[in-house]
């Protein structure tokens, strides 16, 4: 390469350079691919929390089914049916 293209190719990218209207570009750029990274991977835990709390409202439910817990144990299980329980209880207060 000639020196006279080198020179010509430098000037030009500083003269790109100085132009704020790219340098925002080039940050709204980098800011959107973190953002779109940064939401990716919120998803992908998401994900995981969800199939981690319906496998274990399966096994749960599955061992209350099989009458392996109580319906006490059940409803005091970090995962449960709120609904079911609160029925429960009320009618353990009635008697």
């Amino acid at each position: 390469m000639s020196p006279d293209v080198l020179r010509k190719s430098n000037a030009r990218a500083r003269a790109i350079a100085r132009k704020p209207v790219v340098i925002i570009i080039i940050i709204a750029l980098t800011a959107l691919c973190l953002i779109s990274l940064y939401m990716q991977i919120q998803s992908s835990n998401e994900s995981y929390k969800i199939e981690n709390f319906n496998a274990i409202w399966n096994h749960s439910l599955a061992d209350f089914r099989s009458g392996n817990t109580t319906i006490v144990e059940y409803c005091t299980k970090r995962v449960h049916d709120e609904d079911f329980c609160n029925r429960f209880s009320s009618l353990q207060y009635l008697n």
